[in-house]
């Protein structure tokens, strides 16, 4: 039996972001897992670059594929590989759409925030894709893996999947399976100190919610502790968002450091050495930094929106992300008292546990064979 994992539309600009992270995490998953299948994967060289880890199992098939929209074009050009490697089965892990092909399909979809907000997407040719090309692929696929259960509401509500076509899959943590091999020292570089600056996880677009995390950072500076700080690690993503001129506007330039560009070893002391995750987002489909910042056992304040709030439970503060003034008070809290930060601690390690990349990989693999025996 042999299944190919496709990432031809995996680039070097979602390279660290959250759809690269997933990618890595599943193959590192699915190739230590030793499954009794074979697995292909198909990958953009410039995507590939980046996979820093050898395949024992899986087997790597490196391609040059178009760098504009590759998304566009992939489902289109699977039936090639399908015919050529003998295929039984076809995973998106991202993105995705219709195969032309008699083979099972399987798409991972992550979110729907193309359909809850209008302003969560730009530009003609991605509204095409996400609303036409992807939901083709949706509606044609033999199983669906939703990474929450919000998501799978979603699709039931939005797209009248049938519930029955939809499996549920949590994502894990990074640092699950990379972790630093020797320390570094993050505080130097960024010119900070431990557990006095908040960290902010995600590309910079407007659902990550970074203006009114500014503005309540800036109240929290003002009314509880001048000298703290705010890191925001996270490359600039799509959509209008002004971070430097808010920055200038509320004159919090010392305040808030920009950290577009850290390695994942730098990303793993950022969190160890932070107060706390600041991860308010308006829409997400998991969220990842929860996961990461709960694994080391760093206190979290997010949404209390599903699906953010349902990671979390009873492990971190939950804010309505609308509401500057419950940011800044969830900010408050986790600076002000010691005895509840303490507890959100042990709280996060024990919560982070039932989220597993090893357990994604089982269930996967347990999905490849039913919809090739089906």
């Amino acid at each position: 039996m042999r299944v190919g994992i496709f990432l031809l539309s995996l680039k070097d600009k979602l390279l660290k972001g959250g759809f690269f992270n997933y990618s890595r995490c599943i193959l590192k998953a699915l190739d230590d897992s030793n499954p009794d299948i074979e697995i292909y994967v198909f990958i953009n060289k410039s995507g590939a670059f980046f996979l820093d880890f050898d395949f024992k199992n899986l087997k790597l098939i490196k391609r040059d594929f178009i760098k504009k929209f590759p998304h566009l074009f992939e489902p289109y050009l699977v039936p090639y590989f399908v015919q050529k490697y003998k295929l039984d089965a076809v995973h998106f892990p991202i993105y995705g759409g219709p195969v032309k092909s008699k083979i099972p399909l399987i798409i991972t979809v992550h979110d729907l925030a193309f359909l809850i907000n209008k302003k969560f997407i730009e530009g003609f040719l991605n509204r095409f894709y996400w609303l036409k090309i992807f939901k083709k692929g949706v509606l044609k696929a033999s199983k669906l893996i939703a990474v929450s259960e919000n998501t799978k509401r979603d699709l039931i509500k939005y797209w009248k999947i049938d519930e029955r076509k939809i499996e549920t899959l949590f994502n894990g943590s990074l640092f699950e399976y990379f972790k630093p091999e020797k320390e570094i020292d993050v505080l130097k570089k960024f010119n900070l100190e431990k557990e006095k600056y908040f960290l902010m996880v995600g590309t910079i677009e407007p659902r990550k919610n970074h203006l009114r995390v500014l503005k309540a950072f800036d109240i929290f500076l003002k009314k509880e502790e001048r000298n703290f700080k705010l890191v925001i690690a996270g490359k600039k993503g799509w959509g209008k968002i002004n971070i430097l001129g808010k920055i200038k506007e509320l004159k919090i330039e010392k305040n808030v450091i920009l950290a577009d560009s850290v390695s994942d070893e730098e990303l793993y002391f950022l969190y160890k050495n932070s107060l706390s995750l600041v991860y308010p987002s308006l829409y997400e489909g998991f969220g990842l930094p929860l996961v990461e910042a709960m694994s080391l056992g760093i206190p979290v304040l997010t949404s209390n929106i599903s699906p953010l709030a349902d990671i979390v439970n009873d492990a971190g503060i939950k804010v309505n992300p609308f509401s500057i003034e419950e940011i800044y008070m969830g900010l408050k809290k986790l600076f002000r008292d010691k005895d509840f930060l303490a507890r959100l601690k042990m709280k996060a390690k024990e919560r982070a546990q039932i989220f597993s990349w090893r357990k994604h990989a089982e269930k996967l693999l347990k999905i490849y064979k039913e919809v090739v025996c089906l």
